[in-house]
């Protein structure tokens, strides 16, 4: 029996090694379904980043042409002001038309008119003075000295 015995103490050794085996495989697999699940949320949260940033992208994009359009409006808008301070800066400086001088100078005999008119109107005027006091006719104002 001692062969008998000897082929049992191997098989069982045999055994025993493969277990052994078996069981650092296993703690193997299951170290490695441990890693691969922390990969796996790992790139989930990655996918979730990506996501945030392309709707990022897309946002400041958008804000960015917002603000092209805005600054366009704005030199647009300049170009405009000055245009105009151009055109009223030649209306200005440009020379009388004749018929705005006519007018003007039609202005200047009206106005001499007016003034010759109230000179008289004022040289005719009687000065009364209070009860207690004298009255004389005023002096024409071309006649004063």
């Amino acid at each position: 029996m001692t062969a008998d015995q000897s082929a049992l103490s191997d098989a069982q050794s045999a055994q025993q090694t493969a277990q052994s085996d078996v069981n650092t495989a296993t703690s193997a697999i299951s170290g490695d379904n441990t890693k691969i699940s922390g990969d796996l949320t790992k790139i989930t949260a990655d996918k979730n980043t990506i996501a945030t940033q392309r709707q990022n992208v897309g946002s400041a994009a958008a804000k960015d042409a917002q603000s092209q359009q805005s600054a366009a409006q704005s030199v647009q808008s300049a170009k405009t002001g000055v245009k105009s301070a151009v055109l009223g800066k030649a209306v200005k400086e440009a020379p009388a038309a004749a018929a705005d001088l006519a007018s003007a100078r039609a202005g200047v005999v009206s106005a001499q008119a007016n003034l010759k008119t109230a000179e008289q109107t004022l040289d005719w005027t009687i000065l009364r003075a209070p009860a207690a006091g004298r009255s004389r006719r005023s002096v024409p104002c071309w006649a004063r000295a």
